[in-house]
């Protein structure tokens, strides 16, 4: 294996990873093909990122639905009623 994945990513078996792509938390991987070094640097756990080099367009819970975060930074999923929050532009679950 020439990328690094964390454990909890979920990488379908027909993707193609190029050499020294890192593959963040909670990431699933389906139907894709990833180049050489796509991910250089550290992304923040919950945010979803798309191109290369990779930017974030929002944050995603644990259980892969979108988060949106009220004025006082807190935010329920919908599939799971897990509650997050969001401080100094981390994310952590509280429940």
């Amino acid at each position: 294996m020439n990328y690094f994945a964390q454990e909890t990513a979920i990488i379908d078996p027909n993707i193609k990873i190029g050499k020294d792509t890192k593959i963040w938390h909670f990431s699933h991987m389906s139907n894709a093909t990833i180049g050489e070094a796509c991910n250089t640097k550290e992304i923040p756990d919950y945010a979803l990122v798309v191109g290369n080099p990779a930017r974030q367009i929002r944050w995603m819970s644990e259980h892969g639905e979108r988060l949106v975060f009220s004025e006082s930074g807190e935010a329920v999923c919908k599939g799971s009623g897990e509650k997050y929050v969001l401080e100094d532009e981390k994310v952590v679950k509280i429940g």
